[in-house]
């Protein structure tokens, strides 16, 4: 699942190296411990090599980042780490793109029962919004997403006496 959020959010042009190093951290809450797939920081860490000058010590980071961006290890961590302080990339509005993109993409699997609905959502919010480390307040972006979980799918809800009946 991790990867499948990751293209979406690239597709929407929000990475950066904070959502990388999130990525390959496994702690991201609703993932199971998943990584981000080397290929992605391979292929990000050489989109981000052309903007790089050759001379500078970034450029030799984003080289083996590039030939070897196996999420498992602790080196790879290491030079994502230095690339995010190289780039001062913002770790809690990255955290805040991983937590739209993944609660975006388990609403779409959302049972269109009221009640299991309701505990689906419940449960995706205690994992985001009830961990030690991940209170945060919600962005622009994950407002627009619980409004459109608010207004799409459970404003049109309507049961008839015919549902109840049969159950």
């Amino acid at each position: 699942m991790i990867n499948e959020v990751f293209e979406g959010l690239k597709s929407k042009s929000l990475v950066d190296w904070g959502v990388v190093l999130l990525g390959i951290s496994g702690e991201l809450p609703s993932t199971e411990k998943e990584r981000l797939a080397g290929q992605y920081v391979s292929e990000y860490a050489s989109e981000e090599l052309a903007r790089v000058n050759p001379e500078d010590e970034l450029f030799d980071v984003l080289t083996l980042l590039v030939l070897d961006g196996d999420p498992w290890l602790p080196e790879t961590k290491m030079y994502v780490e230095s690339a995010c302080r190289a780039f001062t990339a913002d770790l809690e509005l990255s955290l805040h793109k991983w937590r739209a993109g993944i609660i975006a993409s388990l609403v779409g699997d959302i049972d269109p029962n009221p009640l299991y609905g309701t505990l689906q959502l419940t449960e995706i919010w205690a994992n985001w919004g009830g961990g030690r480390k991940m209170r945060l307040r919600p962005c622009a972006m994950e407002r627009e997403v619980f409004r459109w979980i608010s207004t799409a799918r459970w404003s049109n809800l309507s049961v008839s006496k015919a549902t109840l009946k049969n159950g």
